[in-house]
């Protein structure tokens, strides 16, 4: 009986040695996972600090744009001459863009609201900018804004110009406003050959289906996202069985076409609308939060 007495003893001091153990190393897990929550808190901080900076130097940079151009005799966008550029005022029932003998009829108010901000405060009214030619470009569109009744319609030209329909007035645009057909029109014949990649980069929309669940319309963001993918240490795959959900998947709008590409935990999955185009991409983890990371502060 003092035997087991004796072994009883010692297996409770081996078991509450045990729990001691267990209990620090638990108040060192707690503490290490406090420890790495308040430094990725400071990132996401310093991240949005820098965020907010980079927007308030675009901000700076568009009103420079505009004193730019004012001081160039471009009239001022808020002044009376350029009646104040209504059809930016207004809202917008749809948009019509003819292009290459087709129409292409847009109701999505977020479509029409990322055009409609690719214009508001960056139009200035001007004279003719080509006084010996007619400024058209390979990719020459007209579009056609409706408004309660309204018809605005403005036909594109070279540098981000472009000019009212039925009279002589012309406007210069400090934002790439074109993005919106190069999504939509078909590719012109005479437009240079790509290849697929570049059809990515050179998209005139970009759309998200989960965290990004929403149109992009900026090249600068579009151009961000595609240079991030094919800067990224990767290796290209025959395919992959993967058994789980993507991420996200984005939706490139390229004249016409539409090409995807799916994010998963450490894979890309890029292909095209027709199924002549896919690719694989295997990578590390860390690669695609650094990417998304990029993607949030872009």
């Amino acid at each position: 009986m003092r035997k087991l007495s004796t072994w009883l003893t010692v297996g409770s001091l081996i078991v509450a040695c045990l729990i001691g153990i267990m209990t620090i190393n638990v108040f060192q897990d707690k503490k290490k996972i406090e420890k790495d929550y308040q430094e990725l808190k400071s990132q996401n901080d310093e991240l949005i600090n820098e965020t907010k900076h980079v927007e308030s130097l675009n901000n700076q940079i568009s009103d420079l744009k505009l004193k730019l151009a004012n001081a160039n005799g471009y009239s001022d966008p808020n002044s009376d001459s350029s009646g104040e550029l209504s059809f930016l005022q207004e809202d917008w029932d749809k948009i019509v863009i003819e292009s290459g003998g087709e129409e292409i009829e847009i109701d999505s108010h977020e479509i029409m609201t990322q055009f409609k901000n690719s214009l508001h405060g960056s139009v200035v009214e001007t004279n003719h900018p080509y006084p010996g030619g007619s400024g058209t470009s390979i990719t020459s569109f007209t579009f056609h804004i409706y408004s309660k009744g309204k018809i605005y319609s403005f036909h594109s030209l070279r540098d981000n110009f472009f000019k009212d329909k039925n009279e002589e007035i012309f406007y210069k645009s400090g934002r790439d406003y074109k993005q919106i057909a190069k999504a939509f029109v078909k590719k012109p014949e005479n437009y240079p050959e790509t290849t697929m990649l570049s059809e990515y980069f050179h998209s005139g929309m970009m759309v998200g289906e989960k965290i990004y669940s929403y149109p992009m319309l900026s090249p600068f963001r579009i151009n961000s996202i595609v240079s991030n993918f094919l800067m990224m240490e990767k290796e290209e795959v025959s395919s992959s069985n993967l058994q789980e959900d993507y991420i996200e998947k984005f939706t490139f709008y390229y004249y016409g076409k539409k090409l995807y590409m799916e994010i998963y935990e450490d894979h890309f999955h890029l292909y095209n609308e027709e199924g002549s185009f896919e690719q694989w991409y295997k990578t590390d983890a860390e690669l695609i939060e650094s990417f998304f990371s990029n993607l949030n502060a872009g």
